[in-house]
């Protein structure tokens, strides 16, 4: 992967329309990704960025709730068979 600072991506963005996979930086940090792609791949590379983004958004929720003191998955599993014995 190549790295470009902002000012590069301004004033020379014609550069890296050949390369790969780009790095977005900001005074040495990362701040975004140019992802090469084409017609053809282009709402698979969507799909895949969304599924991503929804799985980061998951984890977490899940790492919020535990640092919260929330039920956890097991409890919560255990929780509902209690619930559902009880109804037999």
């Amino acid at each position: 992967m190549n790295f470009c600072t902002i000012r590069d991506l301004r004033n020379n963005s014609k550069k890296l329309w050949g390369n790969d996979d780009v790095i977005i930086t900001n005074n040495g940090k990362p701040k975004g990704i140019l992802i090469k792609t084409d017609d053809e791949k282009f709402l698979n590379t969507l799909s895949l960025i969304a599924s991503a983004r929804a799985l980061w958004a998951i984890n977490s929720i899940k790492e919020d709730s535990k640092a919260k003191g929330y039920f956890s998955k097991d409890e919560i599993e255990k929780e509902i068979r209690s619930v559902r014995s009880s109804k037999k």
